[in-house]
This record gives structure tokens, C-alpha cells and sequence, in this order.
């Protein structure tokens, strides 16, 4: 049976470190905040728990935590959960609406404030090595930092939820009712029709309390690329450097949105640290159908030569469909997402769309998407 403990805790203000063992692997997992607060053990487990997804049968967790949230842990793993004991627990009265967005300084995020109330708290993961580059815009947008040394272990491979540790290890002292954190309509929306249907807040979320609200997962990286032109384009030039190695084919095509959306609406932008054309492809259609979908909008406003650049071996299908269609939908939002944004915040939420001009999808948009989706099916499996 598979099984993995976490023992001999060190909890001191603003410092969490743990040893933990599995079948193959001991070594220990560390995190430091930038303020000097006591996390309460249930929290410390939770973001533990974030970084097992449905790996192990058992987790032994040396700690006591409550009832409430060992029996959370149990359903989310979907393993049995071993502590040292159990307790009521500590009330949480969470008064206000606060969010707490989970900010990388990816365009993802950046496009995600125009969004927030002012009561938003924003929390960020240093994981140190390559994603040092990440930092230098981070710090410029908050000072709520975790830095951990996941990078030196194994548990990235397990789930993407320990992205949000940062965010729970902060969700009392921001007194947050609501996580926020950057996922645009992409891939994964694409390739299940239900995707945004059956969107919910994961469950280790909920455990501590809070909801999550998808306000990007309207809306395509086109337009967060306008969002920032419009809000951030100040930083546009920092986000880029920072989200992707040079040599990456995410930060070359990053850029492109914002040049391709810059002539399309009018805004200049300053980028001194523009890349050039790459030498050979980053890569063939048909790998990535995030990759290929966003193919389609640079082969409608840039031709196929130039959006051949960095994909290799593009069918002229795929030339002939963004030429016959009008692809409006790459940059208005889908309506699908609003029955998941709470009422209260829902005409802010369209409200922002519009100031940025991001129309509602209509009927034609609709019937364009689903001409995407099977054009697309050709290559990549959907459902």
C-alpha cells in the first residue's frame, strides 16, 4: 500500500519545516513566509495534503487537526488520513468578502485585478532555481511571498494544487472567503464540452473555508493580452521576461498576443526586451492543442508564413478555416462562466469585460467554436 508520513515538525512565526517519508523517497519540505505568523495546524495539513493528489492510500500527518478538516482530507485524497490527534477545531469567522488572488506575474494573473475588489490580498510561491525570474515582478505587486524548496522533491508530479499553498498557508491572516487564481479558456476548456459546466472549487479549497471564482476562464490569453494593454501595459515588458525562458516557445507566442492585439487596437507598447524570430520551430502542430488553437488566431491576423515561424508541418486546413471564419470569439467572453461568478460581484465581473472591450459570445460565436472543436479533433482527443 502506498503511503507517505510527515513527521518532526518545526513551527516557529513565519516557518514551517517537516521530514517526510514514502515508499522511495525521504527528505523534508520547508516553507517561509514573509511575515512572521503562526499557521494553525489545520492549514499546515491542508497545504501538506496539496501535495499528495491521489498518490498515496495513507498519510500519516504528525499533527492535530480537526475533525472538520481530517474528514475533508479523507474525501480529497481519497486516502486515509493518520494523525496524532483530533480536536473541535478553531471558528473561523470570515466577516467580509476578501479575496486572495494567486499571483504569479504571468499575464494570467495580472489580467485577473481589474476584477478584484480592493479588499484583495495578493499571495505568491518563490520556489527559487529557474523560476527565480519570477520574482523581480512579484515583489513589485506584493510583499505575501512563500518560498519553498518543492522544486527539490518530487511532488509537482502528484497534483497542480500546490500552486495554491502560498494562498492557504495566508487564507487567515487575509481573512479570504475567496481563492483566486489565474485559468484562461485554453486546452483543457476546449478539449471537454463540459469543462466550464462542471467547474468547482477543488476540495482541499473548500476545506479551508473558501471558494474559488474562475474570472479568467471566460475569456482566451487574446484577451488577457488586450486586458493588460489596456490596464498594465506598463509592466507588460517585466511579465514577459519573467514568465518563460527566452528560448521557450510560451514567451515567444506571449509576446506575439501582445504585438498582434497592439496594432489591432490602437495601443503602443514599449517592449526592450522584444525577442526576435526564432532561428528553427519550437515546435509541429498536432503536440499541443492549446499550442494549435491559438495557431488558428495567429494564421487569421498574421498569414501563414509568419505564424509558420514557430510551428512546423500546418496543415492548410488549418490556414483555409481561419481565413473562411471570423474567429470572434478569441476575444469575447463565454457566458457559460457567469452562472460560476456569485451574483454579487457578477456586474462588476461583465462590467470589466466591457470597459476592455470583451463582448459576450453570440450565436455565431457559438456555432465558430464548435467548428474549431472538430476541426481541431482531427488531431487531439476531445469530449
Amino acid at each position: 500500500m502506498t503511503y507517505i508520513k510527515f513527521e518532526n515538525f518545526t513551527i516557529k512565526p513565519g516557518y514551517i519545516k517537516v521530514d517526510y517519508q514514502d515508499s522511495s523517497t525521504e527528505h523534508f519540505i520547508e516553507f517561509e513566509l514573509s511575515q512572521d505568523i503562526i499557521v494553525r495546524n489545520d492549514l499546515i495539513a491542508i497545504a501538506l495534503a496539496s501535495l499528495c493528489g491521489h498518490k498515496y492510500r495513507k498519510v500519516y500527518i504528525e499533527l492535530s487537526i480537526s475533525d472538520k478538516v481530517k474528514q475533508s482530507l479523507e474525501f480529497a485524497l481519497n486516502a486515509e488520513i493518520i494523525c496524532q490527534s483530533r480536536n473541535q477545531g478553531i471558528a473561523i469567522t470570515k466577516p467580509f468578502d476578501n479575496h486572495i488572488l494567486s499571483f504569479s506575474g504571468g499575464f494570467d494573473s495580472i489580467s485577473m485585478l481589474p476584477f478584484l475588489p480592493e479588499n484583495t490580498g495578493l499571495v505568491s510561491m518563490d520556489y527559487g532555481s529557474h523560476f527565480s525570474r519570477e520574482m523581480d515582478i512579484i515583489r513589485s505587486f506584493t510583499n505575501y511571498i512563500v518560498k519553498s524548496n518543492l522544486l527539490d522533491t518530487n511532488f509537482r508530479s502528484n497534483t497542480w494544487i500546490f500552486m495554491l499553498i502560498g494562498s492557504i498557508l495566508y487564507s487567515d491572516l487575509m481573512s479570504a472567503k475567496y481563492n483566486i487564481w489565474g485559468g484562461i479558456f485554453g486546452g483543457s476548456a476546449l478539449s471537454k464540452k463540459t469543462f466550464i459546466d462542471k467547474y468547482s472549487t477543488p476540495y482541499l479549497l473548500r476545506a479551508t473555508d473558501m471558494e474559488s471564482i474562475p474570472y479568467t476562464l471566460s475569456i482566451t490569453e487574446i484577451c488577457t493580452a488586450k486586458i493588460m494593454l489596456k490596464s498594465h501595459s506598463d509592466v507588460i515588458d517585466a511579465s514577459l521576461m519573467s514568465l518563460a525562458p527566452e528560448s521557450s516557445e510560451k514567451r515567444y507566442r506571449k509576446q506575439r498576443y501582445i504585438e498582434v492585439e497592439s496594432l489591432r487596437n490602437n495601443i503602443p507598447v514599449d517592449l526592450p526586451n522584444r525577442l526576435n524570430a526564432p532561428v528553427k520551430p519550437f515546435t509541429n502542430w498536432g503536440k499541443s492543442l492549446h499550442i494549435d488553437f491559438m495557431q488558428l488566431y495567429f494564421l487569421k491576423y498574421l498569414g501563414y508564413e509568419e505564424t509558420s515561424v514557430s510551428v512546423l508541418d500546418i496543415p492548410e486546413q488549418a490556414y483555409k478555416i481561419a481565413s473562411t471564419l471570423n474567429l470572434n470569439f478569441y476575444d469575447r467572453f463565454n457566458t457559460n462562466v457567469l452562472k460560476h461568478i456569485p451574483n454579487k460581484f457578477k456586474k462588476k465581473y461583465i462590467d470589466t469585460l466591457l470597459s476592455h472591450g470583451i463582448e459576450p459570445f453570440d450565436e455565431n460565436d457559438w456555432h465558430e467554436l464548435n467548428q474549431v472543436r472538430d476541426f481541431l479533433s482531427k488531431w487531439h482527443t476531445m469530449s
